[in-house]
């Protein structure tokens, strides 16, 4: 009797995860929570029936994931044995973009953006639709006939949240996976040195493959593109090497020392979601700009928030960040302290939320969060929201 396909699906394949794992034990750190915990590559980074389709072949996706992640295993153990890449215009080395191109398309972020894009398009089509019915009705492709007046209501409903559209998991992946083929191209174009930690190590995350403009100011102000100049990629392939692309001339391997190797670790922290992973629990963490040298993430949070204290006392000046769990007292904490020394309160979730429960775009909420924090010297922000952390965490001194 064969036995039933799983449905815990990984969008970081164990086969990668292992590679930072000892005995099959790793760690992980929640952002979110902040809290440090062992756990195995089979527990971290998976969700259920993330890549199950509605069609005839529900897991057709997934077995086309364990074979892409059969294929690339022996090239990363190769790299790992040797401490060297793949030659740049090798089969191994295009499987290895390929991969990393995979990673990203693959991640539940970026279905979840192709889908809201995919609603957006819908809704705005249907509205475009209902202008133009003629006063007697009209046959829809489908065979279905309707009024003006239905498609008036069907609008409404729409905008109300009262109907909810349906987009097919088919669709969404789909259409992710076939951005691959154009990250794959744009990783080719550029020039790839492997880092070799000297004395700590590299950490992953859940979002393996990091990209950054070189400029970290610039995330402020533009989305951030594989194809653009200025811009570097990080992979890291174990905790001793990590994956480093630019588009200018590099070296072919490099040694970064321990400073080197925790600045790297912090932009993980800072601009990756949900998990950091690392081989054990003593990670060597910069926290930029104090760059305070810590030995795990725990510790680095609760220093940098009593270093923030000590040389910045609170006041008008102060940029304070509260993070934490729903119901561990954001709001209350906040409240107390803007009215303390005297700064604006800002709650992430009155920027997010518009009436009726309608959520803000991306890029509207990334503005009104810039709108707030520049009316003010100072201010207290809370609230959870990882993909505006680049903005939170960047413009505070004090993080609680």
């Amino acid at each position: 009797m064969s036995s039933k396909p799983p449905r815990n699906h990984h969008y970081v394949p164990q086969v990668y995860l292992r590679n930072f794992a000892i005995d099959e034990k790793l760690y992980a750190f929640n952002t979110e929570i902040i809290k440090m915990f062992p756990t195995t590559p089979r527990n971290i980074a998976s969700g259920r029936d993330l890549y199950r389709l509605e069609g005839h072949e529900p897991n057709l996706a997934e077995e086309m994931f364990r074979k892409i992640e059969t294929a690339i295993t022996p090239i990363l153990n190769q790299i790992i044995s040797i401490n060297k890449l793949p030659p740049q215009d090798s089969d191994d080395f295009v499987s290895l973009l390929y991969f990393m191109a995979i990673l990203e398309a693959r991640h539940p972020n970026q279905l979840k953006k192709i889908e809201n894009f995919m609603k957006t398009v819908y809704e705005r089509s249907a509205e475009m639709l209902a202008r133009y019915i003629p006063a007697e009705g009209r046959t829809l492709s489908g065979g279905e006939f309707i009024t003006p007046q239905e498609a008036r209501d069907a609008i409404e409903a729409l905008n109300a949240v009262r109907i909810k559209l349906h987009i097919p998991k088919d669709h969404s992946l789909v259409a992710s996976l076939k951005t691959a083929d154009t990250i794959t191209e744009t990783l080719m174009n550029r020039k790839w040195t492997l880092a070799i930690a000297d004395e700590c190590g590299f950490v992953t995350s859940s979002k393996p493959v990091l990209l950054l403009w070189d400029d970290l100011s610039m995330h402020q102000r533009h989305p951030v593109g594989f194809g653009l100049k200025s811009t570097t990629v990080y992979f890291p392939i174990s905790p001793k090497l990590m994956m480093i692309g630019k588009f200018e001339d590099v070296k072919e391997e490099c040694l970064l020392d321990k400073n080197m190797v925790s600045a790297i670790n912090a932009l993980h922290l800072i601009y990756s979601p949900q998990y950091l992973i690392s081989q054990n629990d003593q990670s060597f963490i910069t926290i930029a700009p104090e760059q305070i040298l810590f030995r795990n993430l725990e510790e680095a949070f609760r220093k940098l928030k009593d270093s923030s204290a000590e040389n910045n006392e609170l006041n008008k000046n102060s940029k304070i960040l509260i993070v934490g769990t729903s119901g561990s007292g954001k709001s209350t904490l906040a409240r107390t302290l803007s009215e303390k020394i005297g700064v604006p309160d800002i709650e992430l979730d009155n920027l997010f939320w518009k009436e009726n429960w309608t959520q803000s775009e991306p890029e509207e909420f990334r503005q009104k969060i810039m709108n707030a924090i520049s009316k003010s010297s100072g201010f207290v922000i809370h609230g959870n929201y990882n993909k505006v952390r680049d903005l939170t965490w960047g413009h505070s001194n004090i993080v609680i």
